[in-house]
């Protein structure tokens, strides 16, 4: 018994290292979620990984886009998609510069918020891709 666990302990092992490994050499990362009956998905750190949500867009009704004014991309955004009743349907941390959120058709308040600086838009979704554009100043 000692020597199954002691085995699936290293298979375990050796899967987790394996995953850290490509994680660490630059294998697109794309954190795809439901929330609130919202299909969401954030990343787009790298060519290779914005191909990846191009590809992936045609699911999606609704497109953030985060940078600073001077056009380079940002990542950990802090983003809150909200009904007009104030009901947080996505409250997520955008590990790229890019969110693809499919919302039912309707007007919603999306807050994003890097660093310490809050910005808010109100969007309306009612069929196709909607991308909406947050920039930041460069400090």
């Amino acid at each position: 018994m000692k020597v199954k666990i002691l085995l699936l302990s290293l298979v375990i092992l050796a899967f987790m290292a394996t995953a850290l490994t490509t994680q660490s050499l630059g294998t697109p990362y794309i954190k795809e979620g439901l929330m609130n009956g919202v299909s969401y998905a954030a990343g787009g750190v790298g060519v290779e990984e914005r191909k990846i949500m191009e590809k992936m867009a045609h699911r999606f009704n609704l497109k953030l886009v985060f940078a600073v004014n001077k056009g380079d991309y940002l990542a950990s955004v802090s983003v809150a998609i909200a009904k007009p009743t104030g009901e947080v349907l996505v409250n997520t941390v955008a590990d790229g510069p890019w969110l693809l959120a499919d919302l039912p058709n309707g007007t919603y308040e999306v807050t994003a918020r890097c660093r310490h600086d809050k910005k808010v838009r109100q969007v309306k979704v009612n069929g196709g891709l909607r991308t909406v554009m947050f920039h930041w100043s460069q400090d």
